[in-house]
Order: C-alpha cells, then sequence, then structure tokens
C-alpha cells in the first residue's frame, strides 16, 4: 500500500514537471524552474477592483508582449515564440480597433519591451539583451545599448528616463539612456501570489506613477508605484487577461492597454478613476477622513466623522509646494455624525486647478493626498 502510494505521488509529481516543461516550451522568457500554472487566483489582498473594461481585440499573432502608445497608434511586439504563426515583430495598430497599420521584422530578435519618449520609440530584445532607440519614420536602429539586465522585458518612458523590467527579477531599472547605465531601482516589494514584472508604463499625473503587470503563473495584478511617495500604493487584477505581458497608457482619455500572452488578445481598461488605494485617513482622537474618486477629474467627495462634538473640522487642501489653494473648513457639531464637502479642483477664487497632487490636511494632522486628473 505504501509503495502505491508513493509512486501516485511521484506520477502526479511528473504529470506536473511535464506540464511546466511542456509550456516553457512555448514562452521563452521563463525561468529555467517554475511552478507551471495557467489559472490566475483570486488574491484577497488586491486593495481595487478591476476598473471597467471598455474595449478588446484580437492581438495580430500570437505571443503578444510589450505595448506602448505615441498619441495616435499603440505599438505592439511580438516575440516570435514557438506559437507565433509570423515571428519575431513590431505592430503599429489603430489604438481602437486592432487593425495593423504597419508591420515590422528584422529589427531585433525577440522583441520584448516597448516605449514611447514622445520623439522615438524604445525597443527592448529580450534573448540579446540588448535596448533600441528606434526613428518611426524609417523605423530604423537610432541608438542602441546594454540592457542593465540579461533579460530585459516591458519599457517604460518618464521625464527624462528610461525604465526596465529587469527579466525574471522583481526589480526595475531606472536608466540613463545618454549613457546606458542604471542609475537607480525599484523593488517589486507589493503582496502578490507570484510577484513577478513583466508589463511596463508611466502614468503622468504631475505625480508620476509607474505601473507594471505580473507575468502570469499565480498573479495577473497591475500594482501601481507612486514616485512622490515611493511605495507600491494599489493593485487590482487584470481580468479577463490571465498573462498580462505588456502595458500602454492614454493620458488623455485615461484609458489601459493590457496585452493578454495567453489568451492572444490586448483589452482596454478605463483607469479614470484608478490609482490610489481609498485614501482615508483615521486617528486615534476619534477623527477620520477619506476621498473618493481619487485620482479625479471634476470634483471629489471629501467625507469625514468626528467622535467628539467639541472638535473643529478643518480641512484645507494645499500644493506640492505647500501653498494653501483653499480653506473647505467645515464645523461638525454631531458626535459621531459623518459629513462630507465636495471640492471642484478650485482654488478659493473660483480659479481651476492645474492638474497634479494636492494634499488634504485636517486637525492639523494627515495629509491625505488627493490627485486631480485631466
Amino acid at each position: 500500500m505504501h509503495d502505491v502510494f508513493r509512486w501516485t505521488l511521484f506520477t502526479f509529481f511528473l504529470m506536473g514537471c511535464i506540464s511546466g516543461f511542456a509550456q516553457a516550451g512555448s514562452d521563452a522568457s521563463l525561468p529555467e524552474f517554475y511552478i507551471g500554472d495557467t489559472t490566475v487566483i483570486a488574491w484577497p489582498k488586491a486593495h481595487s477592483m478591476t476598473p471597467p473594461l471598455v474595449g478588446a481585440f484580437e492581438a495580430p499573432d500570437k505571443d503578444v508582449r510589450g505595448l506602448a502608445y505615441d498619441g495616435q497608434f499603440l505599438w505592439v511586439a511580438n516575440s516570435g515564440d514557438d506559437s507565433s504563426t509570423y515571428g519575431p515583430k513590431i505592430y503599429k495598430l489603430d489604438p481602437d480597433s486592432g487593425t495593423v497599420i504597419n508591420a515590422y521584422d528584422g529589427i531585433a530578435n525577440y522583441p520584448c519591451g516597448l516605449a514611447w519618449d514622445g520623439q522615438y520609440l524604445w525597443h527592448s530584445a529580450f534573448v540579446a539583451g540588448m535596448i533600441y532607440r528606434l526613428d518611426v519614420a524609417t523605423m530604423s536602429i537610432d541608438k542602441s545599448f546594454a540592457a542593465p539586465t540579461i533579460h530585459p522585458f516591458d519599457l517604460a518612458w518618464h521625464g527624462t528616463y528610461l525604465y526596465a523590467v529587469r527579466g525574471n527579477e522583481p526589480m526595475i531599472s531606472v536608466i540613463d539612456t545618454s549613457t546606458g547605465l542604471e542609475i537607480d531601482s525599484i523593488e517589486a516589494t507589493y503582496s502578490s501570489p507570484n510577484v513577478r514584472p513583466f508589463g511596463l508604463t508611466a502614468v503622468g499625473r504631475n505625480a508620476p506613477q509607474l505601473w507594471t503587470s505580473d507575468g502570469n503563473y499565480g498573479s495577473n495584478f497591475v500594482n501601481l508605484w507612486d514616485s512622490f511617495t515611493n511605495n507600491w500604493i494599489d493593485q487590482w487584477a487584470a481580468e479577463p487577461a490571465t498573462y498580462p505581458a505588456g502595458l500602454a497608457y492614454d493620458s488623455v482619455i485615461e484609458r489601459l492597454w493590457v496585452s493578454c500572452f495567453n489568451r492572444d488578445s490586448i483589452y482596454i481598461y478605463d483607469v479614470s478613476q484608478v490609482g490610489i488605494a481609498a485614501d482615508e485617513t483615521g486617528y486615534d482622537s476619534g477623527f477620520r477622513i477619506e476621498a473618493r474618486p481619487n485620482p479625479f477629474k471634476s470634483s471629489t467627495d471629501i467625507q469625514y466623522q468626528v467622535a467628539d462634538n467639541r472638535q473643529k473640522c478643518e480641512l484645507k487642501v494645499y500644493d506640492i509646494t505647500g501653498r494653501l489653494v483653499t480653506d473647505l473648513s467645515q464645523q461638525i457639531s454631531v458626535i459621531g455624525y459623518q459629513s462630507s464637502v465636495r471640492w471642484d479642483g478650485c482654488d478659493d477664487s473660483g480659479g481651476e486647478l492645474p492638474p497634479g497632487v494636492y494634499f488634504l490636511k485636517a486637525l492639523g494632522m494627515g495629509p491625505v493626498k488627493l490627485v486631480k486628473v485631466r
């Protein structure tokens, strides 16, 4: 009986190994050893619900990887893995329908990551460990350097720096493209069933955020890094994507494209209300405050509660320089009563304030960060 039991366990173990190796053969970006798993499990520590899915289309080929948006077109990298029909290519697509505008091959082997810097398209090659700057008018290599990691995944551009996911490492490199050197790094310390950053994009809201997605095998989270606080501040499951391999962001209408390696699809989400976990701050004094939605476009509702009617509720909003922009002070007279005030994103004179980061301070405590987006 014991021999039968041991043989049964060995059989299941062997089947699991075969399954993992079989899948690894179709995805060259996998580490040498991993736990094969195509089912994304629910993770109770996700802070936010998945934002609304507003569109989807079939990828131009199987094995879709990194994404980039140049303000007009969506750029897609296809690695040309085993299940690919057309091999390694970079595609230029209509961002709404997925219609192929152009397809380019022969630029580099195993295209993986993409980023748009406002003039050039940056591209990472997973196998070669190289990063290239492409002139999109001719789709020729304008500049190249060795990546600070052996196998770079997706890329993002913000300000004057290029960000690159270190393949199969829970790290994101900050690269000075004038030298090609890593000048800083961000460790992926968020909670996840499998911390494995893959997709990457930058969200410029005057409070820059970096968004990265886990590459399946137990997790399909999109995770948000806030460079103002140097913290991971939120995450949500990119359903129905099961292997989110690339991210691209449209700052005008606040949409996010997510490529799914497993389902050969590209999904579009409305992320206008995503970016900060529910901002709620409680104090030992019994005072509690929160703002929803946050980030916001036109207005946000600030809710507050006091446990002592002798407390005065002072609500003041400051910009990132510490300048007072508006005073929303209210007087609370009922114990335990929750009230609210709506802020329209304007200063005390009624002038509309620009998109960016603001801080709500209450009772001389706080602050609560508010993000106004375009």
